[in-house]
């Protein structure tokens, strides 16, 4: 376990730092396409192979010891026999209990471990069905469900539109919202893109990521990078369904509503609005529409190969001498 928690540190830390050095170099699709691997890593407790490459390889082997041995004494001489000088018995070889008390340090830290994701896991699940069911509450239907959009409820229980819900997820829009013709037009273009995307099934798959790995505040870091980069991607494809010509009213739109609320880490609604420097980075890339050229599309793909073949794989394994 301790091999996985190393490689998935090391990954983020990678994906955290190609995240800023490919911001607005790089297409939002593309950059939301990255954290894929994070997902991949930190979902799956196993590595898939062996390489001399692996970053588990730095991870110290365990280490078997020898508690006490019998001492060996010399067999007692027979009467016939002519004297000899008798051998000495061989000391008891003591070595420190060190194996018992690593496999008690590591059952204490396994049960902290899984007190500590069942404690968020049921904090992120828990958030959720309360925000649900407050969203539900007095929420009235907008539109019904069609192909390739969820059913558009109005709620006065939320600050911004969102995508809401796993199984039977909805589009959610304020009052403010569904009056005005452009801004209700723009939120529901940018959360039927969030549908579109998978984001809600994302959304679902980050907490139990967090749960995990709750210990590891790169995990924390990434979840919230992905998350602004999902909403980056989201708004490039939603100006794509409304129009080019749509660019410049869109980034209007996010201006015109900023989020007054701070977004728990654990929700799993996408919300349209932003704040701070998220909203300033949305509305720069809108602006500047980056694209990915084609040398830049290879150096991320091979680093991002480099980074998967690293510490996707388990460490090789080493001959040892077994002393009999």
């Amino acid at each position: 376990m301790l091999e996985w928690f190393v490689s998935s540190a090391i990954l983020l830390a990678v994906l955290i730092a190609l995240h800023y050095l490919l911001r607005g170099k790089v297409s939002p699709k593309l950059q939301y396409a990255l954290w894929a691997l994070a997902l991949v890593r930190l979902l799956l407790p196993f590595s898939v192979g062996q390489s001399y490459a692996s970053v588990e390889n730095l991870v110290p082997e365990t280490q078997h010891y020898v508690l006490y041995t019998a001492p060996r004494t010399a067999p007692a001489p027979e009467a016939s026999a002519p004297s000899q000088p008798q051998q000495a018995a061989q000391p008891p070889v003591q070595v420190l209990p060190a194996r018992e008390a690593a496999e008690t340090q590591k059952a204490v830290l396994t049960v902290v471990w899984a007190v500590g994701a069942a404690g968020v896991l049921l904090w992120f699940f828990g958030c959720n069905l309360a925000f649900g069911r407050a969203l539900r509450k007095d929420a009235t239907l907008f539109a019904p469900a069609s192909p390739g959009c969820p059913a558009i409820y109005v709620s006065p229980a939320i600050a911004s539109p969102c995508l809401f819900g796993f199984l039977r997820p909805a589009i959610y829009l304020t009052p403010e919202s569904a009056a005005d013709d452009a801004l209700r037009r723009h939120c529901i273009a940018h959360e039927q893109t969030h549908y579109r995307h998978g984001d809600h099934l994302w959304a679902l798959l980050r907490g139990v990521c967090l749960a995990l790995h709750w210990f590891d505040p790169l995990a924390w870091w990434s979840a919230h990078l992905a998350r602004t980069d999902a909403e980056l991607c989201c708004d490039e494809d939603a100006i794509r369904l409304l129009g080019e010509g749509e660019r410049a009213d869109y980034g209007r739109t996010l201006i015109r509503m900023p989020c007054r609320t701070r977004i728990d880490p654990l929700s799993a609604a996408t919300t349209m609005s932003g704040r701070g420097s998220q909203l300033k980075e949305r509305v720069r890339a809108i602006a500047k529409h980056p694209k990915t050229a084609v040398p830049v599309l290879i150096a991320v793909l091979l680093l991002a190969a480099i980074a998967a073949g690293c510490t996707m794989t388990g460490a090789k394994q080493k001959d040892t001498a077994q002393n009999t």
